[in-house]
């Protein structure tokens, strides 16, 4: 497995779930990927795929922080003398702060 995606779902009127990319990643995805991660050989890639709809920075470092632990990483966010371990701080994009998509 080169990386594993997740990212949070709706359901539409049918309850069909439908991969949002806007929505936080629900406890049963984290679910799902422990259950996955534990039958790899060492713990893979993930991304978390969040393309609109971005919470506070705060949220988003939980997030991820909870995705990384999840499937067995450090912390993405760290920052400091070890931030070369992790992707550093985490901002929304510009147009997020303004409060535009």
């Amino acid at each position: 497995m080169a990386y594993c995606h997740v990212a949070g779902h709706a359901a539409d009127a049918t309850g069909l779930l439908h991969d949002t990319h806007t929505d936080p990643v629900p406890d049963a995805v984290l679910a799902l990927l422990t259950h996955t991660v534990a039958l790899l050989p060492v713990p893979t890639p993930v991304m978390l795929e969040r393309d609109g709809r971005y919470p506070p920075a705060a949220e988003l470092r939980a997030e991820l922080d909870a995705v990384a632990a999840t499937a067995g990483h450090a912390s993405p966010c760290r920052t400091g003398v070890d931030s070369r371990h992790g992707a550093g701080p985490v901002t929304a994009p510009a147009a997020d702060r303004t409060g535009t998509t």
